[in-house]
Parts: C-alpha cells; structure tokens; sequence
C-alpha cells in the first residue's frame, strides 16, 4: 500500500483476484495502519483496519471497511460526527434525508454524502447536528421555521 506502514495481525483466506498481479489467493490480514492526513501540516492517523494481501506479490490493499475506518479516523481527529453518527441523529428523529435536509436548509445531496462517507460536513454543519442531537425542540422549531418559509 502506498504511503502506509503496518503490522500483520492474523489472517483469513479467499479466492479474490489480486489487482496488481492477477494471482487469485488473497489473504485478509488485520494491519495497524497509519496514513496521512492534510497537505501541508499534515498529521500522522494510525488505525487498525481489515486489507486483503496477495499470496504471491504481497500487494495489499483495503475494501469499503478500511475506507470507512480511515473517514471515521479523520472525522475523530477533526472533531466531526462521524457516517453513523450523523444517520443516527437522523434516525432518532424519524427522519429521512430529505426531511432532514430540508429542515436544516442543506441539499439532499449533502446529507447523502455525509451519512456515506463521501464528503466532510463542515464545522457550522457539524455543530448544526450537534445541536438537533442536544435538543429535541430544536426539530420543532426547525419545522416551524420551514412551514413559514414555504409560505
């Protein structure tokens, strides 16, 4: 993997074609894994996290699981909610995406992204969720604010 040390932890066999070499045994290995993050003043995140490593040319790489363990890791080292925390506030409030984005004055589309991992909210964003999460009533008052909008 590029730019990632790691440690080998234990391992599970499958038939999975390797992308790099085409040899078809894989091993699923559990590796401490740090990466970077940022550009410029970038900073050192270290997680443990699932990748497959091929048999014959010991490439490895990551599927879904070790994308959203790095997107949590980065979540927690900005000071963000997370995917799951985000869909659970969400949740809670019998909302759908829609809902919620329509209360809060978001797209659709960014909700979306935010509960899959795909975008970074922003800080005012996060803090916006934060406060649904703290306080019920503000849900109530949200809806009252987009019935007198929509009029």
């Amino acid at each position: 993997m590029n730019n990632r040390s790691g440690r080998l932890s234990s391992s599970n066999v499958r038939k999975l074609e390797c992308p790099f070499c085409g040899h078809m045994v894989m091993h699923e290995v559990t590796r401490e894994i740090t990466f970077h993050y940022g550009v410029d003043d970038s900073v050192a995140i270290t997680v443990t996290m699932p990748l497959w490593v091929c048999e014959r040319c010991d490439s490895a790489f990551m599927d879904w699981r070790g994308e959203k363990i790095e997107h949590d890791a980065i979540c927690r080292h900005l000071g963000l909610l997370t995917p799951a925390e985000i869909r659970g506030i969400r949740e809670r409030y019998g909302l759908t995406q829609a809902e919620l984005a329509r209360l809060m004055g978001f797209g659709e589309r960014s909700i979306k992204r935010w509960e899959k991992g795909g975008l970074f909210q922003n800080a005012s964003a996060d803090r916006f969720l934060r406060l649904i999460d703290d306080d019920p009533e503000v849900i109530e008052k949200l809806r009252r604010i987009a019935e007198r909008l929509a009029k």
